[in-house]
């Protein structure tokens, strides 16, 4: 009967696998997308095809081209190293939630609570900083976790679920993270254009030399001036 009348209005039959009053299921949103949405402080649901090496790959390679582009890229280690610790946050809190998670076995749990009690965090030499290769290195760093990180967050509760009783949800932390990651990565984007313009500018040793050679200059012009004042070729 209910068939029949939705014909007749026009309308498609109801479908026996979904309620009638439901929306059309959404496209799952793309990590490029979901990151979009996380720095427009939008929310976000990040799920078991979250990627954290892909993400801090992502994040990090703009940044670290930029850098390498400079004169002289070292000084700004202060900067990349506050990326670096940023990375470092982001594994700690995903072995975190690894270690304490059912989704992934034991063994996977043990090795993620040992990298969770003594976390370390890579070096960044000279070579890769020059090269700019550092992406990659914290890309790496984060790949140890990323893959128990996706199982944990595929089978974790959405955030706001009733189940959760008002904790963070393992996606609320990851995005809390990432947050971090994403403050240091912009700290460096807009110190490098001012490195650049310092850099550009003469050294105090170019600066000193150009003053001498200016003077001396000078004290030749005037030399020839007096010489022509009383009739005599310099």
């Amino acid at each position: 009967m209910i068939a029949k009348r939705r014909t007749k209005l026009g309308l498609p039959p109801v479908s026996p696998l979904m309620p009638s009053a439901a929306g059309a299921p959404k496209a799952k949103a793309s990590q490029a997308e979901l990151r979009d949405r996380r720095r427009k402080r939008l929310p976000i649901h990040l799920t078991g095809t979250f990627n954290l090496a892909v993400e801090v790959r992502d994040v990090c390679t703009p940044a670290a081209y930029a850098t390498s582009k400079l004169p002289e890229p070292r000084a700004a280690r202060r900067l990349v190293e506050a990326v670096n610790e940023a990375v470092a946050e982001l594994v700690h809190v995903g072995s975190g939630l690894v270690a304490e998670s059912s989704a992934v076995d034991g063994q996977t749990r043990r090795a993620a609570g040992d990298r969770a009690a003594r976390p370390t965090q890579p070096e960044i030499t000279a070579d890769v900083l020059i090269s700019g290769s550092w992406a990659d290195v914290l890309a790496d760093y984060a790949k140890q976790v990323s893959g128990a990180l996706s199982a944990v967050l595929d089978r974790a509760h959405p955030p706001d679920a009733y189940a959760l009783r008002g904790n963070p949800s393992a996606s609320e932390r990851v995005e809390r993270a990432l947050r971090g990651l994403d403050s240091a990565v912009l700290s460096l984007e807009r110190a490098v254009p001012k490195i650049a313009q310092r850099q550009s500018l003469p050294s105090i040793e170019d600066w000193n030399r150009q003053q001498r050679e200016r003077q001396a200059t000078e004290r030749a012009e005037r030399v020839t001036r007096r010489l022509a004042r009383i009739g005599v070729a310099p």
